[in-house]
C-alpha cells in the first residue's frame, strides 16, 4: 500500500487497518476422543482454562 501524502503518520490514515499483523486463524483446542469431539464444543473442552474473573495485581514501581 502506497503512502497517502495527506497522512503524515500510518496510523493516522483509516484505510490502514494492520500493520506487521499476523493473518487470522482459528482457534484449536484437543478433545480427549474422537467422540467427545464430534459433540462438545470449544467451551466443553477438560483443557480450556478461562481467564474471566477476579485477579489478584499489585503494580510496584521497581519489580525485584
Amino acid at each position: 500500500m502506497a503512502a497517502d501524502p495527506k497522512y503524515l503518520h500510518e496510523y493516522e490514515n483509516p484505510a490502514v487497518v494492520g500493520i506487521n499483523r499476523e493473518p487470522s486463524r482459528a482457534a484449536f483446542l484437543p478433545c480427549p476422543d474422537r467422540e467427545s469431539a464430534l459433540r462438545c464444543g470449544f467451551l466443553e473442552s477438560p483443557w480450556k482454562i478461562s481467564l474471566n474473573g477476579r485477579w489478584r495485581f499489585k503494580l510496584v514501581s521497581n519489580p525485584s
